[in-house]
Parts: C-alpha cells; sequence; structure tokens
C-alpha cells in the first residue's frame, strides 16, 4: 500500500511519462516543452505567445466505489476501532496544453491520448524510475521515493474521461482562468494505508460446531384435537400440523414459555399437546405466538442452543371469567327499569395493563337488546401494576334482565354455551 504521498507520487509519475514523451516532439513544436503540475491559473500566459507547456492539474479526489465495501466495519456498536481500512482513493486530473505556434496544441494533444492509449497502467519499473530520478528537478521531493506507489497490490491505471463543455466550462469558469485545451484523465487507484491502531481478537484456539442435516420445521395449522372449530382455552388438547417436526431436540414455545413438557406426542406431521391449566405465568389472553426450535450443542463444554426456528403460527387464546354484578343505580323510564354498575370480573388468565377489555351483553328474550362497555384506562390498575386478573367494568342505563356476557379481551372473546338446540345459553348474568 502507498502513504499519504501516494497522491503526489501519482502526479509525479504522468509528469515523468509526459516529459519522455513531450522531449520526443519538441522538433515538432519548436522548442522544448516544459511539463508543470501547478493550477491553470498559475500558468503564466503574459507574453505575446503561450509557452510551449502541458500543465497536469488534481482537481478531484474521490473515494473508489469498489473497494468502499472490501473490508469489515472499522467501528464496533461502540464507535470503538476494530479494523484499518485503507484508505482507496480515485484522482481525477486536468491536463491542458499550451503553445505557441499553429497547431502544436493539436500536436501536443495526439501525444498525450496516444501515450496513455497505449500504456494506460505504468509498469512498476516506470514507476521507480519516475519517483527516483537521476537529476532531480529543483523543489523535488525526494521522500515520494518512499511512497510505496510502485509496491501496491493493485497497479494505478490511467483512463480517459468524456467531460461535457458544461462540465468543462464550470471547471475552467471555477478556476478563473483563461481556457486551453484539455483533456480529463483519471487514475485509479491510490491505496493509502492508515497508520491508525486497530484491535485484534484472539487467534481461535479450537473450531466447534455440528452440521445440521435437516431443514426447517414448518407450521401450518394449530387447532383443538377433537374439534378443529372449538375455542382454544386452557386445559384444551391441541395438535400442530407442519412438516419437519420428529427432528430430536425440537423445544415448543408459547409466546417465551417453554411448553416442551406438554407434549404427548410427535411425529414428522404433528405435535399433540395439551395446555396446562392454570396457564403458565407470561401466557395472556389475545393473539399468542406458537413456535418450534430445535437445539444443538454447539460449545465446549457442551451447552444446548436453539439453532433453527420454525415459522410462527398465531393462536387466539380465549379468556375464562367469573362475574359479580354490582348495582350502584336503577331508574325507571316509561315503565323500564334501567340498571347501573360494574361487572367485577375474575379473569384467567390475567390480563396486562395494556390490553384492551370489554364486555358484551346480548338479551335472552330480546336478541335486539345488546349493549357493550369497556374497562377504564389501563384496566382500573394501581400505578406500578402491570398486569392482573380482576378488573371491573362499569355499565350504565341497562335494562333489567337476564343476558348472554361475553368478555373480549384484544382480538380474542370468551365462548358461549349451547343448548341441545343449538341455542346460546350462557354464560348469563342477570341485571
Amino acid at each position: 500500500m502507498s502513504t499519504t504521498l501516494g497522491i503526489a507520487a501519482v502526479t509525479s509519475v504522468l509528469q515523468s511519462i509526459l516529459s519522455n514523451r513531450m522531449a520526443a516532439v519538441a522538433s515538432v513544436v519548436g522548442g522544448s516543452i516544459a511539463v508543470s503540475t501547478v493550477a491553470p491559473d498559475r500558468v503564466d500566459l503574459s507574453g505575446s505567445n503561450d509557452p510551449n507547456q502541458v500543465n497536469i492539474f488534481l482537481h478531484r479526489a474521490v473515494p473508489n466505489p469498489g473497494w468502499a465495501n472490501c473490508d469489515l466495519p472499522a467501528r464496533d456498536a461502540q464507535a470503538r476501532r476494530i479494523a484499518a481500512p485503507p484508505l482507496v482513493l480515485d484522482l481525477h486530473y486536468l491536463i491542458s496544453v499550451y503553445a505557441a505556434s499553429a497547431f502544436a496544441p493539436e500536436i501536443l494533444v495526439g501525444e498525450i491520448m496516444q501515450e496513455f492509449h497505449e500504456r494506460p497502467v505504468p509498469t512498476r519499473a516506470v514507476i521507480t524510475s519516475a519517483l527516483n530520478p537521476a537529476s532531480p528537478p529543483a523543489g523535488f521531493p525526494t521522500e515520494l521515493a518512499q511512497s510505496g506507489l510502485a509496491e501496491q497490490v493493485e497497479n494505478i491505471r490511467i483512463t480517459a474521461e468524456a467531460v461535457s463543455n458544461e462540465e468543462m466550462s464550470k471547471l475552467w469558469t471555477a478556476l478563473q482562468a483563461r481556457y486551453r485545451m484539455s483533456l480529463a484523465y483519471q487514475v485509479t487507484t491510490v491505496i493509502i494505508d492508515t497508520a491508525a491502531p486497530a484491535r485484534q481478537a484472539l487467534p481461535v484456539r479450537r473450531r466447534l460446531g455440528n452440521a445440521l442435516t435437516t431443514s426447517f420445521p414448518v407450521l401450518e395449522q394449530i387447532a383443538p384435537q377433537d374439534d378443529p372449530l372449538a375455542p382454544i382455552v386452557a386445559g384444551t388438547a391441541l395438535r400442530i400440523r407442519g412438516s419437519e417436526l420428529g427432528a430430536d431436540g425440537l423445544r415448543l414455545l408459547l409466546g417465551d414459555t417453554d411448553l416442551s413438557a406438554a407434549i404427548s406426542a410427535r411425529d414428522d406431521k404433528h405435535i399433540d399437546f395439551t395446555l396446562p391449566d392454570p396457564l403458565p405465568a407470561g401466557v395472556h389472553a389475545g393473539g399468542v405466538a406458537v413456535q418450534v426450535v430445535r437445539q444443538t450443542s454447539i460449545s465446549d463444554p457442551p451447552e444446548d442452543r436453539d439453532v433453527v426456528a420454525s415459522n410462527p403460527l398465531i393462536m387466539m387464546l380465549r379468556p375464562q371469567f367469573s362475574v359479580a354484578v354490582a348495582i350502584t343505580d336503577s331508574t325507571v323510564v316509561d315503565g323500564t327499569t334501567l340498571q347501573s354498575g360494574t361487572l367485577d370480573l375474575v379473569l384467567a388468565p390475567p390480563v396486562r395493563r395494556a390490553q384492551r377489555v370489554s364486555v358484551a351483553l346480548n338479551g335472552t328474550t330480546d336478541p335486539w337488546r345488546a349493549y357493550s362497555f369497556r374497562a377504564p384506562d389501563g384496566n382500573g390498575f394501581a400505578d406500578g401494576v402491570s398486569q392482573g386478573g380482576a378488573v371491573s367494568v362499569p355499565f350504565s342505563r341497562v335494562a333489567a334482565g337476564d343476558y348472554l356476557l361475553r368478555v373480549q379481551v384484544d382480538a380474542a372473546q370468551s365462548a358461549l354455551t349451547v343448548d341441545g338446540n343449538g341455542v346460546y345459553d350462557g354464560p348469563l348474568v342477570s341485571l
């Protein structure tokens, strides 16, 4: 790799290459041709005629996109340096020609373009010779010989650039110089090593790991074993259908809770298990993700770790409840008694503070008499209480009578019972 002197070294190599080329055509243009490396506005045009001169001007240096992501990130999540990637640049040059005699600018342009067309990749010997001139000109920095440009892993390459008249006009306007015939070239790439320290991990002493010979488990359906349309509550016997479910080391997860111990039967196509009653802590009514993961031992000392996970299935776990009615006010309107009070629910499983709890009342004698009420914000829990099983839902101005009661937690609604004729008959609440 190069040092930070690599950029100046490239300019010096271009100057040396063109100086050798211009020496061969000096007699054609009527005098020696100087090759300078100054900004175009610094070229001396004060004489009556332009000097015989070729000027090389570096006007832009940009990171090379091909090398931008070739290495690992330079810093970790704490912004600590963990690697020292090189700075890789593309250099953009403007090469202008000046001459006193007629047709001389065209001759110089032809020589420059032919040189870089025939030899776009300077050899390492050419670079070394250019940076170690036998007779260094005045002011030549001898330190360029230590730039490392000739030892780069990737040789520099000189490529002509197509620049529109508009772009060229903007460039010369920014330079505030009198325009002369100019060529644009790109030199790729200068690889500058960094001196910044980096952290290195200790070498790996042993390589550990296991190869899995099975595909990923796939879950397709979860439903009660006896009746696929039955509600899912605590104590329900369930069957998961899918593929690749018979591998060793498979665990069954309900949310973040491990229910592997509840599995009663398993093969490649299905898993049978029964929801515990009561449900374990951390399992709540509503949509619950069911997933299976496979474990294998991949560390030393041996430790089982999850390495393969199935797709999750969302199971709708219905709430169960008991209720007590508290009437706080009765009002008779047009012969109808309207009741107000609270429905004091005891829910299983408990609900979280952020879950939405509501009740639905449907009259038994008049199906069109229906009401819906929501629990207060935070389900009425005191500050600092994240979950609980007791929730009081206020109701108001409900016509006295018997009602079918359903409790909904998020999107999961409690089940109703039916009689022998298929008519809903409970649970009932009298108001």
